[in-house]
């Protein structure tokens, strides 16, 4: 069995990838495994370690160009994944690289396992449902990031139909954001400075301007921003020396109880693609203007502090 583990380079469970690599070997009765591998960071390396550590066959797809440009690694997972008899994609819902190969595996008609990193359920509901119902956007002619930006479209609409279903239950709460600061469980959104000072007013190495903040509820967070902005968003490369915590680079992510940067031009485009979606018709009410004037109101508060570097969405 060739077996192509493959996947996102934030994701780095450890633990979790394994249990994914023997569940899918369980599941398919697997035998004689030869791995499928390029040792890029994440999800493939700790593949890699996993199949030393079970004495698996490792069948290397080198590069033949050092520094080779973003087309050859496609090229090289597209072998990969025709030559392989099952993949197994493990996806952070963001990556393009990890997005191509599912498109490649449907375009061979090869078997596959999709396992999505999240714990929202209604996230990996929404990405499944839309990997069922809207296949044939994968055999597209557009390039794979134009590809996966029309399906995360599709994604976020689907989302927010979870949502309005939700609701209309009473099983969800409505989004809402707040001016201020709210003690309770909430995501406190400010311009942030990072600085060299490390007195007690810069705490961390980070300069607050809370005096222009805005609090937004940690679930509605999780149910109308996380998925939809905030992760997709997201930079890694990002110096957090305004962190609490210290984390090795490759093991930045968003951080559901600390501090969580964005550039004022990334938070421009956000706020840009809010407005759009603001005007689904999927939408209620109620939900357009949370997505429309929070937009208006983070481009407000850059417009009042234009010298500060980012705007924080720090967790409660």
């Amino acid at each position: 069995m060739k077996l192509f583990v493959c996947g996102s380079r934030t994701i780095t469970d450890k633990e979790w990838i394994y249990s994914k690599i023997e569940e899918c070997i369980a599941d398919n009765h697997f035998t004689d495994i030869t791995l499928f591998n390029d040792n890029l960071q994440g999800v493939d390396s700790i593949a890699r370690e996993w199949a030393e550590s079970h004495n698996i066959c490792i069948k290397n797809f080198p590069l033949s160009v050092p520094d080779s440009p973003h087309s050859l690694f496609y090229k090289r997972d597209d072998r990969m994944v025709q030559e392989c008899d099952f993949m197994l994609n493990v996806w952070d819902g963001i990556s393009s690289e990890s997005f191509n190969d599912i498109i490649t595996a449907e375009k061979n008609q090869k078997p596959y396992k999709l396992c999505l990193y999240t714990e929202n359920q209604s996230y990996a509901d929404a990405v499944n449902s839309t990997l069922q119902k809207h296949k044939k956007l994968l055999f597209s002619p557009l390039n794979a990031r134009a590809i996966k930006n029309k399906f995360q479209s599709i994604v976020n609409q689907t989302l927010a139909k979870q949502i309005i279903e939700k609701t209309s239950s009473g099983t969800n709460i409505e989004p809402w954001w707040e001016e201020g600061h709210n003690p309770g469980s909430y995501f406190w959104v400010f311009p942030v400075r990072q600085t060299q000072d490390k007195t007690p007013d810069n705490w961390g190495g980070c300069k607050c301007y809370i005096e222009d903040q805005i609090s937004i509820e940690e679930g509605v967070v999780e149910d109308y921003l996380y998925n939809q902005f905030l992760k997709p968003y997201f930079d890694n490369t990002i110096e957090y020396s305004c962190r609490v915590r210290t984390y090795d680079k490759e093991e930045i992510s968003f951080d559901w109880y600390d501090y969580n940067l964005y550039t004022y031009e990334t938070i421009r485009k956000m706020a840009a693609e809010m407005k759009l979606y603001s005007n689904q018709n999927s939408l209620t009410k109620k939900e357009s203007d949370f997505y429309s004037t929070l937009a208006d109101r983070l481009l407000l508060m850059m417009e009042r502090n234009p010298d500060w570097d980012y705007i924080t969405f720090e967790g409660p």
